[in-house]
């Protein structure tokens, strides 16, 4: 064997290597072990998430459409309700105006009776003046002959005697020429007797009293009645224009409930809204409170069902173990060393489309169940990974981890709810609603099925 290196075989320098590593010993270092596994293994490939960028913008723009239309139907609908005032206001007057003429038209008439029974009262009694101030006159004269002749008065009594007998005979010859003149001559009343009002037919009425006299005045002037009598009456000529109402049917009014009344004036609603929120992954066994506020938008679409629609700004807390987060317990299958639990905290928007149910209606008081999704827009993410203790955790193992924006999770919860509504006035109310956020897709950088509950305490102002 030579010494020198140069001239020794293969076989010879392979056994020299070999004792020089057998006498040479070097120290263990787990560390850089561990580094050089770190190295050596294959890094988990994470394929990014996709966002729906497109989707987003659509559904924004659904709902100014929403709102949009919302608006325009309710100024719509004040204008129709407008005009239908004004034809009902014009109807209400000209049936006013109609009523005023038939009005008119009868107090006319009875004005124009009246003065007629007036004019007739004064010929009567002008005539009855005259008639005793012949009479009169008559007796100063026969008493002025009795004078002159000197005959006595058994004398003058009888021949009045005569004179009355043979005046009455005269009398009742006229009044029977009178009736058979006016049985052929009888002239058209003015008036309807059964349209005559009481007071007319008590003006038209003659007292006994008055009957008689009227038989005394005939038998002392029976020329001047005969004379009256016997002229037929000229009718008034008078043209009342009378404008009677147009028929119209009129149909009974349909029943209206006053609850669906009171609840169709408020077709549009805004609510502001705030809740405690718990939250938890998996089940609602061990959750941690949060907190949400946001503002809704609300359309009655019928009397009963309503859409509801808006965006709730979400802060949500929840701790669990790493096997729970399902993208985590995969990726990490390989490491020695696990978490025991993970502590995340995430700033949601959360926007919903509900369908509300109203069950139970009165005037100011509802009951009613909801049910819909949400889509979660992740603003936020921040986790905190617990170790345990006795165990030792390489240095680029995870402490504290945070994400901005991550992604976005479409129609990813359904939501059921029921609550109670009390009305204050025509457009203020408040309500109570008890709500259940269960996942229907995994959320958040973990990907965990995330639970929320809690009652939601809203002020809605209606349109």
């Amino acid at each position: 064997m030579s010494d020198k290196w140069w001239d020794m075989s293969d076989d010879e320098l392979d056994d020299l290597f070999r004792e020089a590593s057998d006498k040479v010993q070097i120290p263990f270092d787990q560390s850089s072990l561990d580094k050089l596994k770190v190295k050596i293994d294959p890094k988990p490939v994470i394929v990014p998430a996709t966002r729906f960028k497109n989707e987003r913008w659509l559904l924004l723009l659904l709902l100014l459409c929403f709102v949009g239309a919302g608006i325009g139907y309710y100024l719509t609908k004040d204008n129709v309700s407008v005009k239908l005032t004004g034809q009902k206001n014009q109807k209400e007057n000209t049936l006013n105006k109609q009523k005023q003429s038939v009005a008119t038209v009868k107090e006319n008439s009875e004005d124009v009776f009246s003065t007629k029974e007036k004019t007739t009262e004064k010929l009567i009694a002008n005539e009855h003046n005259s008639i005793q101030e012949k009479l009169v006159e008559q007796k100063s004269a026969r008493n002025t002959k009795r004078e002159e002749i000197g005959i006595t008065e058994k004398q003058v009594a009888k021949i009045e005697e005569q004179k009355t007998k043979n005046e009455s005979e005269k009398l009742i010859q006229k009044q029977s020429n009178i009736s058979l003149v006016k049985h052929k001559k009888t002239s058209k009343p003015i008036f309807n007797t059964h349209n005559i009002t009481p007071n007319a037919k008590k003006a038209i009425e003659v007292s006994p009293t008055e009957n008689t006299l009227s038989n005394n005045l005939a038998s002392k002037q029976p020329n001047k009645l005969a004379l009256l009598s016997s002229k037929p009456l000229k009718a008034l000529k008078t043209n009342f224009n009378i404008v009677l109402p147009a028929f119209e049917e009129s149909n009974p009014e349909p029943t209206v409930n006053p609850i669906v009344s009171t609840l169709k004036k408020s077709r549009f609603g805004i609510r502001l809204a705030i809740a405690p929120d718990a939250n938890a992954v998996e089940n609602l066994g061990d959750f941690a409170f949060g907190k949400s506020a946001g503002i809704l938008f609300e359309y009655n679409l019928t009397k009963r069902f309503t859409l509801q629609t808006g965006a709730i700004y979400t802060y949500k807390q929840y701790t669990t173990g790493i096997e729970n987060y399902h993208a985590w317990a995969k990726n990490w299958s390989y490491r020695p060393v696990l978490p025991t639990s993970v502590a995340g905290d995430c700033k949601i928007l959360d926007i919903p489309i509900n369908i509300r149910y109203n069950v139970f209606m009165k005037p100011k008081n509802t009951w009613f169940v909801s049910a819909g999704v949400s889509s979660y827009l992740m603003l936020t993410e921040n986790y905190e990974y617990y170790y345990p203790e006795s165990a030792t955790v390489p240095i680029n193992f995870p402490r504290n981890v945070s994400w901005k924006r991550d992604d976005d999770y479409f129609m990813s919860t359904l939501n059921l709810s029921f609550g109670f509504e009390k009305r204050i006035n025509q457009h203020i109310s408040i309500q109570a609603e008890p709500y259940l956020k269960t996942p229907l897709k995994e959320v958040g950088r973990g990907k965990v099925n995330l639970y929320s509950s809690g009652i939601l305490f809203s002020l809605k102002y209606g349109f």
